[in-house]
């Protein structure tokens, strides 16, 4: 497969913009039935897989998905020995190679392991290497970014990449409106969660959103209509139903939001991205994918919740100054 193929897919066929998805591009060869090719992205054999891996000084949030990592890709704080032609990291998992960039930055990162699927071997890669790159940052108090992550099968020729669905360009009809002040930190928090790339954080972000709103914002606004004796029309804030929920939460689609923030967002997750698992007081490895995963795939229902918290809140602020 060479490096400088490339297409164009709908955005349709993504999930909503900032959520993580995994990309697989399946060679298919004119000597196989079509359900060979089906037989291969599926199978369970224990065979070999190659990791490439590309490090950056920032997150980066591309507006393209690439599968392939070049010799040149790769930035970061840590330089190299002057003399060194690259690094070699022995872990539990196996050796992993990190080659330099021209300014002898430590930048792209290569490991191969068997195991029987993609994700395990991302896995396995993630688990030697993350180690050394979360104990590095501590030592040079610098960041430390893996920007992107490919994986090929090499007994099918399959690749993979795990990403962010990219954002794309968006008018906004021009009309004169205004800002309510009890919002002001609530949007900020919004721009804040869509500005990183941490599905902890952005979670968190989202959380905060919700429980200001709630436990804030919503009290207050209850209170100052009983106050000045005015009268508001009940809304109701439920999960939207939207073809991400209808695919992925189909069981909390059109049921009230608050509920969901109190015994789901709350107790299932925010107790976890605070770092501690409540049975153990054991700390969370956030390096972790499994644990990365779970929380970007529960982003796509608290930024939809999120959405209409706010949207709901500022139609009640609306209302009460019409009237």
């Amino acid at each position: 497969m060479k490096d400088h193929l490339s297409t164009s897919i709908s955005a349709e066929k993504f999930d909503p913009p900032g959520l993580p998805g995994e990309l697989f591009v399946v060679p298919v060869f004119a000597s196989n039935a079509p359900e060979t090719d089906e037989k291969r992205l599926k199978d369970k054999s224990f065979r070999k897989f190659s990791v490439h891996a590309s490090l950056g000084k920032q997150a980066l949030l591309s507006e393209n998905i690439s599968l392939s990592i070049t010799k040149n890709a790769g930035t970061s704080y840590i330089k190299a020995p002057p003399d060194a032609s690259f690094t070699k990291l022995y872990s539990p998992e196996g050796e992993i190679f990190i080659y330099h960039n021209s300014d002898k930055e430590l930048a792209r990162v290569e490991f191969e392991c068997e195991t029987t699927d993609t994700r395990e071997a991302r896995n396995k890669f993630l688990r030697g290497f993350t180690p050394f790159l979360d104990r590095t940052s501590f030592l040079a108090n610098v960041p430390l970014h893996i920007t992107q992550i490919s994986v090929r099968d090499q007994k099918h020729e399959i690749q993979s990449a795990y990403y962010f669905t990219p954002y794309h360009c968006v008018q906004i009809n021009p009309h004169k409106e205004s800002i309510q002040n009890d919002l002001i930190p609530i949007y900020a928090l919004y721009r804040e969660a869509k500005n990183s790339t941490s599905p902890f954080y952005r979670f968190l972000c989202y959380f905060k959103i919700m429980e200001g709103i709630f436990s804030v914002l919503r009290p207050k606004y209850f209170k100052d209509v009983r106050e000045n004796g005015k009268k508001i029309t009940p809304k109701k804030e439920l999960v939207p139903s939207t073809d991400y929920l209808k695919e992925h939460f189909p069981d909390l689609v059109g049921k009230p939001i608050k509920p969901i923030f109190d015994s789901r967002f709350k107790t299932e997750f925010r107790n976890k991205v605070a770092h501690y698992l409540l049975d153990s007081n054991t700390p969370v490895n956030v390096s972790d994918f499994n644990i990365f995963s779970e929380f970007g795939t529960e982003l796509g229902l608290i930024e939809a919740c999120s959405r209409t918290t706010i949207e709901t809140h500022a139609a009640y602020l609306s209302e009460l100054v019409e009237k």
